[in-house]
């Protein structure tokens, strides 16, 4: 055979062996509201530990109580950090332990997450 047979034929076996492979970017997180999307899970989630007169009374996460204490009332600093979103104690913690007992899904932490690095709005 010809040089240029040989060639060919390692052309299309390059061509066609190669695949193509990408990874699909994921899908977006739509806008986040507190009251609609985070609220809920920290009720469901972490309320029974953390209320008046329970096991951590530090942080309470009552209806009422839970966005004050996030973004005011942490002992050192607030529980969000909107200028440094995952160094915020809560996206750490719920990445970390919390709750001790079932962690949270991560779709959960990235809502919390967006939430924060979408500017903690009180909505």
């Amino acid at each position: 055979m010809k040089p240029i047979v040989y060639l060919c034929i390692i052309a299309v076996c390059l061509f066609t062996s190669c695949e193509s492979s990408y990874v699909e970017a994921p899908e977006p997180i739509p806008a986040v509201s507190f009251n609609n999307d985070i609220l809920p899970i920290l009720v469901s989630n972490c309320h029974s530990c953390h209320e008046i007169g329970k096991v951590f009374p530090g942080l309470i996460l009552s209806t009422d109580k839970a966005y004050n204490q996030l973004l005011f009332d942490g002992a050192n600093a607030p529980y969000v950090n909107t200028n440094d979103p995952e160094a915020s104690k809560l996206y750490f913690k719920l990445n970390r332990d919390m709750p001790p007992f079932g962690l949270l899904q991560s779709n959960e932490i990235a809502k919390i997450l967006k939430w924060i690095q979408d500017g903690a709005k009180n909505d």
